[in-house]
């Protein structure tokens, strides 16, 4: 009876320590499960901060940089055209000024031209009529002096014949007196013919005088007439010759004005040429910079795509995984084995004879444990899965990131929610035995 006692102390003593080595390694389990989920953010955060120094510009950032390029590149374009309207406009109105100096120029010398023309035709048909109305009234006095003139040379023509006649009759008359014969005149009619010859001749002056007078009076004579009034064109000749050269000086300036206008507006072409030249230069190099930035971000788009395509493949393999395959179910397997064991210890109430003999009866192998016979397989299982939660551990260290908008529902996330699961059924499974 003292042996049986023993062996059964003995049984049971070997059964708490099977218990406890047991409990311990499911302790470290289920810690090793608590801390993975705090090592796999940890592994997240370092994966996701070196994701960033590789490519410290997100996609949000490239877009935005882009969009300031284009914002640039097309404040830059449409200052440019500002500048090459207001440059088109500086232009056309120089031309226009240009123009309307041209026309103003030309309308001008053709006023002045047929100014000209005017006075110029006025003047000689008025020196024509003037001329002809001098000459046709000069014409007329100088007839009707010359009718009187006629008539009177005529006369004195006719009184110095009859003064010869006297003469030659006062010479005769001594003979006449001596033969007899009375004298043909007397002295009183020798005075009176004298006095008819002088009044003759004093006509005569007079009617010269006259014409004279005449004469000064109607210019002196038609060719001194012809002659003023050919002065007279002449001086307003020189009149209007001044004032068409002081037009075409006019016109000259005019010209002037046009060809400092067009040379002003050339450096102005050539300011313009320049901006533009150089404007276009800037818009290319806008073109090369944002071409570069396409480029720059396809390449980052491809090793975000190649980096989303690694992390997919890591979650594959981290659900394929068969470590933690094993591990499950070694833990499903061990909490099985720790659930129905006690289960069948407690449900015998039997003495410790009994309890004795039939350990000794259906332990085969030599094993002692009654009511037992999976204890050395739960050891195995319980080493096993303390190996293989190491060796994840070890694997686990650096873990893939992943974006953070992974649904929480799914992936290696869920896996240490199962576990501490299945761990806290295991402790109340191991408190209902206690």
């Amino acid at each position: 009876m003292e042996k049986g006692a023993n062996e059964t102390a003995w049984e049971t003593r070997l059964i708490e320590a099977a218990m406890y080595i047991a409990l311990g390694f499911l302790s470290a389990g289920l810690l090793a499960l608590a801390v993975l989920p705090a090592i796999y953010k940890r592994a997240v955060r370092l994966t996701r901060e070196a994701m960033i120094a590789t490519n410290p510009i997100s996609y949000r950032e490239v877009r935005a940089a882009q969009d300031a390029e284009r914002a640039r590149y097309a404040i830059a374009l449409n200052r440019s055209e500002q500048a090459l309207k207001d440059a088109g406009e500086t232009a056309a109105r120089y031309r226009a000024e240009a123009g309307q100096l041209k026309a103003d120029g030309l309308r001008l010398k053709v006023e002045l031209e047929q100014q000209l023309d005017q006075e110029r035709r006025a003047m000689e048909a008025e020196l024509t009529e003037r001329s002809g109305t001098a000459t046709k009234r000069l014409r007329q006095d100088l007839k009707a002096a010359r009718k009187q003139l006629a008539l009177t040379e005529t006369e004195l023509k006719k009184a110095r014949s009859e003064l010869e006649d006297a003469a030659a009759a006062h010479q005769t008359a001594p003979e006449s007196s001596a033969t007899g014969a009375p004298p043909a005149r007397t002295p009183e009619a020798e005075t009176v013919e004298l006095a008819t010859i002088a009044a003759l001749e004093s006509q005569i002056a007079q009617l010269k005088a006259q014409l004279a007078a005449s004469g000064e009076r109607n210019g002196t004579n038609p060719a001194h007439q012809i002659d003023t009034a050919a002065e007279a064109l002449q001086k307003t000749v020189a009149r209007l010759e001044t004032e068409l050269i002081e037009a075409e000086t006019k016109y000259i300036s005019a010209q002037a004005e046009v060809a400092r206008l067009l040379a002003d507006r050339r450096p102005q072409d050539t300011a313009g040429a320049k901006l533009e030249k150089k404007l276009r230069s800037e818009l290319k190099e806008a073109d090369d910079r944002r071409s570069s930035l396409v480029s720059e971000l396809q390449h980052r788009d491809r090793l975000l795509q190649r980096a989303l395509g690694q992390i997919e493949r890591l979650r594959g393999e981290l659900r394929t995984a068969p470590e933690l395959a094993a591990i499950r179910t070694d833990m499903q397997t061990l909490v099985k084995l720790i659930s129905n064991s006690p289960a069948d210890a407690l449900s015998s109430p039997q003495k410790p004879d009994e309890t004795a003999n039939q350990g000794q009866v259906s332990s085969p192998a030599g094993n002692p444990v009654a009511g037992l016979p999976d204890n050395p397989a739960t050891t195995q299982s319980a080493s096993a899965l303390v190996k293989r939660i190491m060796k994840a551990q070890r694997a686990s260290a650096p873990p893939p990131a992943h974006p953070p908008d992974q649904p929480s529902g799914s992936g290696p996330d869920r896996q240490p929610e199962k576990a501490q699961a299945e761990a806290a059924s295991v402790k109340t499974k191991n408190k209902d035995v206690a």
